[in-house]
């Protein structure tokens, strides 16, 4: 019974459970000199989870993230992003969601490849 006691105690100790916010952000891709359309706000979600630090599923959850809240929004792109991750810390398992939300916009005559989300920098509408 002590013996179960103590397993629980240390488990508890070094096991633990956070919620950050990841990042805030104009928008995911550059959208100065273009024309969008904001549609209104939405969000994405994704999970993660590693064994000992090392990703074994989900490992790019924050991007998975991204991109299903700009499909639930309908749009092209993000902008006014922000979102926030829950990490369980389970001794040598950790598992990770993350959430984005932003408002989704339709960017006018659609994007060209190199304005790809994954590979664009943020940057402000002015």
């Amino acid at each position: 019974m002590k013996l179960r006691a103590l397993g629980l105690l240390v488990g508890m100790v070094l096991g633990g459970c956070s919620n950050l916010p990841v990042t805030i952000a104009p928008s995911n891709i550059p959208l100065t000199r273009t024309k969008y359309t904001v549609i209104g706000p939405c969000e994405g979600d994704s999970m993660g989870v590693s064994i000992i630090g090392i990703p074994v599923a989900g490992v790019r959850h924050a991007a998975e993230a991204r991109d299903r809240a700009i499909q639930a929004g309908g749009g092209d792109a993000l902008i006014n992003i922000s979102g926030d991750v829950t990490i369980l810390d389970l001794l040598l398992v950790q598992f990770y969601w993350t959430t984005i939300q932003g408002d989704a916009v339709k960017v006018e005559g659609g994007l060209k490849p190199a304005a790809a989300p994954s590979a664009a920098q943020p940057t402000e509408k002015k």
